[in-house]
């Protein structure tokens, strides 16, 4: 479900592949552990750095970049998350906006969707915003997936935690 970006001369731009979600204080050293894992396979790999969590950028797949950083003990990681849908903005109000829209569009359904911010938007104002656009687009069904929407700076990153029971 990812729309490849190409650059200059049709090379595919890195795009936000994963979500690593560590201990606070281990961000730095966990960037330079993941980048030593996935360098070897993808020589664009780019990590950005948020209060308790790492986007992780490149070429490769979601379910590619999870496997590869699971493959290796990287101390202080505590969860790699593949992104199933990202949306960019620099109000990250419009991000979550987008997202959800976007997924709606899918025919998407969820069970329960949670809502984690690292940047300037504050939790509270985030769940407030996920339940209004939930709610409006009918994306809650019992047998739906769990979700979690992790918001990192100007990216809205829906991670699916459980798939549905259909």
């Amino acid at each position: 479900m990812f729309v490849l970006v190409t650059g200059v001369g049709g090379r595919e731009e890195p795009r936000l592949a994963a979500v690593a979600i560590v201990r606070p204080g281990s961000e730095a050293r966990v960037k330079l552990d993941l980048l030593d894992a996935l360098y070897p396979h993808d020589t664009s790999v780019r990590v950005e750095v948020y209060s308790g969590a790492l986007a992780i950028f490149s070429r490769l797949k979601p379910g590619e970049v999870r496997a590869l950083a699971e493959r290796y003990p990287i101390r202080g990681l505590t969860a790699v998350r593949e992104a199933a849908e990202v949306a960019c903005d620099a109000d990250p109000r419009a991000a979550i906006e987008a997202l959800l829209r976007r997924v709606a569009e899918k025919g998407l359904k969820f069970a329960r969707v949670e809502v984690r911010t690292r940047g300037s938007l504050r939790g509270r104002d985030a769940e407030q915003l996920v339940k209004r656009i939930v709610r409006e687009l009918r994306l809650l069904d019992k047998l739906g997936a769990k979700a979690r929407i992790e918001v990192l700076g100007r990216y809205a990153v829906l991670c699916i935690l459980s798939k549905s029971k259909r």
